[in-house]
């Protein structure tokens, strides 16, 4: 009876202690190694990239383009109002003449407003693009270099120009400090501005 009792209590401590390294050998393989982090300062990226300054290039042309067409509208305004001035106020010239005027007044203010609409959504667009094309560069110089984690580097620019900049950059803020060796911004602006 004894020897049995022996037996079991061996038994028992033997499967104790396989379940016991059974279960620390599994949380030993399911531990998560350090991850390898680096910043990227996006506004540089933004401000500084050749394919963002060739796409600025392109609207400032096009601005150029509707600048002119709406001054020359504004200088036909002028003219036509001045010659409203030389007809007699109410014979049928003078009405005409005012209805054109009107009407083309009309047309620059709709003109005038379409355009600066138009522009909105061609700088969303192009900021949308751009971003989801940083995005993507940076997840290939990350897979490259073997990085685990990226994080988004703000430049902090002081004094800020109102009390709600300033907070909205406080609350902001994720990268505090980081060393020399984790920025990759360079590699992302090269690897951006490849694909001219």
């Amino acid at each position: 009876m004894r020897s049995s009792k022996a037996v079991l209590i061996i038994l028992l401590a033997a499967i104790v202690l396989v379940t016991v390294g059974y279960n620390h050998g599994r949380a030993a393989s399911s531990e998560i190694a350090p991850a390898k982090v680096a910043v990227v300062n996006i506004n540089k990226v933004l401000e500084t990239s050749k394919k963002h300054a060739a796409w600025q290039e392109k609207m400032r042309e096009e601005e150029t383009g509707i600048r002119a067409e709406l001054e020359r509208l504004s200088k036909e305004m002028e003219l036509q109002k001045l010659d409203i001035e030389t007809r007699t106020p109410g014979s049928s010239d003078y009405l005409d003449l005012m209805r054109q005027y009107m009407e083309k007044q009309a047309l620059l203010e709709a003109k005038e407003k379409f355009y600066e609409q138009q522009v909105t959504m061609k700088v969303q667009q192009w900021t949308e693009q751009l971003f989801q094309d940083v995005h993507s560069v940076v997840s290939d110089v990350a897979k490259r270099k073997g990085i685990d984690l990226v994080v988004s580097k703000e430049d902090l620019r002081f004094p800020a120009a109102s009390i709600r900049d300033l907070m909205l950059t406080i609350k902001t803020t994720t990268v505090m400090y980081n060393g020399q060796g984790l920025d990759i911004t360079d590699e992302v602006l090269v690897a951006l501005d490849a694909g001219l």
